[in-house]
């Protein structure tokens, strides 16, 4: 099985990101749908999602808040993920200037 690296760039989802097959992919489902998910929006479990306060924040602080953000929410609720690092991508289109969450994560052992 593939224990590489996996990159998730949280801009656009891709249609086909919904028929998963395998492990890596649900796994890659399971953190977008966390990842894209407001905090305190989901009726029975509202601590699941990030917190979007920190989108009004400065950018060094709102990319160190976000990280953080992604990284305990990884860790509470997709145990089969390990987070590798977090990195943030300027992209600029017509509309405005966006800096999106790169985030590099693996499969942990127990779940190959």
């Amino acid at each position: 099985m593939n224990t590489s690296i996996q990159t998730l760039r949280l801009s656009k989802l891709e249609a086909d990101v919904f028929s998963h097959r395998d492990v890596i992919e649900d796994v890659y489902l399971c953190l977008t749908t966390l990842f894209t998910t407001r905090k305190y929006s989901v009726p029975l479990d509202r601590d699941f999602g990030l917190e979007m306060d920190a989108l009004d924040e400065p950018s060094p602080r709102a990319m160190a808040l976000i990280r953080s953000a992604i990284y305990s929410a990884a860790d509470k609720y997709e145990p089969r993920a390990e987070i590798i690092s977090v990195a943030f991508q300027a992209i600029s289109d017509a509309e405005d200037d966006k800096v999106v969450p790169v985030i590099s994560w693996k499969l942990k052992e127990e779940y190959l």
